[in-house]
């Protein structure tokens, strides 16, 4: 399986190098080569984070987090589906949020894949390796409201398993071998102590995480209601516009 992502790694990063290597104008090749550095200087300011004794969750998470943090999703931006635009331009669609945290977790040795789907259009998202065992992540839908939210993170789809991730959306049949995604651990919610099952453990879930956010200057508190029974028991005694089951 190693093998098989290194090489996909590969032919996601061959974006410049094509056409540099192929392009006889020298002009051009200067562009390509300008680009490959604009590339590495953005890349090299998240690896830069990266300390020796950071576990594979903690080298997943700031990647998922200083992506969506600097990049914008924009289907006006002008390079929408490459590396470059989501490092470099900060603009960019759902190829180049997946293309570019397979980057850097090949940069970092993290095993990684892109996966293909239908979640109400194509879209493109992740499967990680994180302590062994292996897991799907989506950037682009963890890129909340810049407009309402500008310094939050969501992490609805942190770590989700095969079996719940068809149940949110179609995933694409794959014409190589693909590493079935069973993890649970590192599930964002249920890892950090945020699920709640009753409205007393959201309350604490919602008093614990408030005054961190108050301590490291958030604006949001996030946790999960364990079921359908306890969003609605939560919702009704808390809330009158929440929706879905993270709040």
């Amino acid at each position: 399986v190693g093998r098989k992502l290194d090489f996909l790694t590969q032919e996601l990063n061959r974006e410049t190098n094509t056409i540099g290597s192929k392009c006889q104008d020298l002009d051009i090749t200067r562009i390509v080569v300008d680009m490959k550095a604009e590339i590495e200087e953005e890349a090299e300011k998240i690896l830069s984070q990266i300390t020796p004794d950071m576990s594979d969750y903690e080298i997943v998470k700031l990647f998922h987090d200083s992506v969506i943090i600097s990049c914008k999703y924009s289907g006006e931006a002008e390079n929408p589906n490459t590396i470059y635009g989501c490092l470099v331009d900060k603009e960019a669609l759902c190829q180049a949020y997946s293309q570019t945290f397979t980057y850097l977790c090949h940069r970092a040795g993290i095993k990684t894949l892109v996966v293909l789907g239908v979640a109400n259009e194509p879209h493109m998202w992740n499967i990680v390796e994180m302590g062994g065992d292996y897991y799907h992540i989506d950037l682009t839908w963890d890129d909340p409201d810049r407009s309402r939210n500008p310094d939050s993170v969501r992490y609805d789809y942190f770590g989700l398993t095969d079996e719940r991730i068809r149940e949110l959306r179609q995933v694409d049949d794959y014409e190589y071998e693909v590493p079935a995604a069973n993890g649970t651990k590192y599930q964002y919610y249920s890892y950090n102590d945020l699920v709640a099952a009753d409205t007393e453990e959201a309350k604490a879930i919602i008093t614990r995480e408030a005054l961190k956010a108050a301590e490291n200057g958030s604006s949001t508190v996030q946790f999960m209601c364990a079921d359908s029974e306890a969003f609605d028991e939560i919702t009704s005694a808390l809330f009158s516009n929440a929706q879905g089951n993270v709040i």
